[in-house]
């Protein structure tokens, strides 16, 4: 049995069979997309005519941006995260306006560029320095002045400990300061003694060797040693460190130095609480290398123009190691750093001409000459007696050197059996004896 398949031919259809087509959506985009194509406009969703850039209504004013630009510098604020190329962008668009704004930037070829700054210039201590240091006037109180200074001397020493000396005083907060405190020193409305010890410590510590400043500061030291009433100021304010560390130092040349030691010099005329702590600062051992270098220095070329500087920073050495001789504790030390076996030769030798340092060596050996320690350095030279035999007979007209001299040949003779018996043959000595016994006897008629 063969089954057979009908179906209808089209023209066979009746109309009411035929269902029109419908267009799909995909079908209707692309047709729109082909209309658009005959007639370029502005792009516009195909989709939804309704939908463009410019509102209904005919009105031609666009809707604000859902979307917020930023400033350059602080990138997008709206929904979208900006790029790294982005931002990269906006900073080169900043950098071209910044350089069409500003004005073209001259080159100076005569201004050296300068160094960046040092950790120990941007310090906070030197800002208050500067801060402290306006403070500080003639026309203030004596107690405002005061204090200021202290705090300023505070400051100065806890720089000096972590800086280098130059680095330090060629700051410009240092400059300044110094220039300041040298005219409140020199201005004649201060007369407060502690308020200028303060100060001239302050230019002593703020110095390099050569600057007037120190020139000014051991003038005016030197001005206010000569009342005694300030000796123990010195001690207190911490002076005599600063005034021996100078004396200690050759750089600082010999007109600070021989200010110096006239300071120390007169301090310690009197007080033997200002003698000791002298002592106990090492001034001894810095006051005898000093007096051995001078009278080197002097015997070997005496037509030296600074000779009578040095002769001058002598007189004062050897003065203040006479008035440092005075406490018996200092006895032994005197003779064991060496100062007779410098003071008598040179004395009594080699500078026997200059008066006031033999007066002062005399004076510093009479103190010393009834110890052992300084009979046997005088006993080791068997020369030694006899120049001071001569110097005696060159001095026998100047008292206080006479008296001295003959102090120090009483104790020799005293408890030398071999010294005694030696003078007593010599007819020179016994001569210069009866010399002096004549004159003085004669004046006392």
């Amino acid at each position: 049995t063969v089954s057979v398949l009908y179906w209808p031919a089209a023209w066979e259809m009746r109309p009411s069979d035929v269902r029109p087509i419908r267009e799909s959506r995909v079908q209707r985009v692309i047709k729109e997309a082909r209309a658009s194509l005959m007639n370029p406009t502005r792009p516009m969703t195909p989709c939804d005519a309704d939908r463009g850039f410019y509102m209904k209504g005919g009105s031609g004013s666009r809707q604000g941006t859902p979307v917020v630009l930023a400033p350059l510098e602080t990138g997008w604020e709206g929904k979208r995260e900006s790029t790294p190329c982005v931002r990269e962008a906006q900073v080169k668009a900043k950098q071209a306006k910044d350089d069409i704004l500003s004005p073209p930037q001259v080159l100076d070829l005569t201004t050296p560029p300068q160094a960046p700054l040092a950790k120990e210039d941007v310090d906070p201590r030197y800002a208050d320095i500067t801060v402290v240091a306006e403070l500080i006037d003639a026309d203030h109180s004596a107690e405002t002045n005061i204090e200021a200074l202290s705090k300023v001397n505070t400051l100065v020493d806890s720089l000096i400990a972590n800086t280098q000396q130059e680095v330090f005083s060629r700051h410009p907060a240092i400059t300044s300061l110094v220039s300041r405190i040298q005219r409140f020193v020199l201005s004649s409305s201060t007369t407060n003694h502690t308020a200028k010890l303060r100060a001239s410590r302050v230019l002593l510590k703020c110095g390099l060797p050569g600057d007037p400043s120190i020139d000014t500061a051991v003038q005016t030291l030197y001005q206010s040693s000569k009342q005694k009433e300030n000796d123990l100021l010195f001690r207190s304010e911490g002076i005599m460190e600063c005034l021996l560390g100078i004396i200690d130092t050759p750089a600082w040349g010999l007109g600070p130095a021989t200010l110096s030691a006239g300071v120390i010099k007169n301090i310690s005329m009197v007080e033997e609480d200002v003698q000791k702590s002298l002592g106990t600062l090492g001034a001894i051992r810095i006051l005898t290398n000093l007096c051995r270098e001078q009278v080197r220095q002097v015997t070997e070329n005496k037509k030296d123009p600074s000779l009578r500087q040095r002769i001058d920073l002598l007189i004062q050495v050897t003065s203040c190691l006479r008035n440092l001789a005075l406490p018996a504790s200092h006895a032994h030390l005197i003779t064991k750093l060496g100062t007779v076996s410098v003071l008598y030769p040179a004395a009594f030798s080699g500078l026997r001409e200059f008066q006031h340092v033999v007066l002062n060596a005399s004076r510093i050996i009479g103190k010393l000459c009834h110890t052992e320690d300084c009979k046997l350095v005088l006993e080791r030279n068997p020369e030694n007696l006899a120049h001071l035999v001569s110097v005696l007979d060159m001095y026998h007209e100047n008292h206080a050197i006479s008296l001295r001299l003959l102090y120090i040949l009483g104790n020799l003779v005293q408890v030398n059996e071999e010294t005694r018996r030696v003078l007593g043959r010599d007819e020179m000595v016994l001569g210069v004896l009866f010399r002096l016994f004549d004159v003085y006897c004669g004046k006392d008629a």
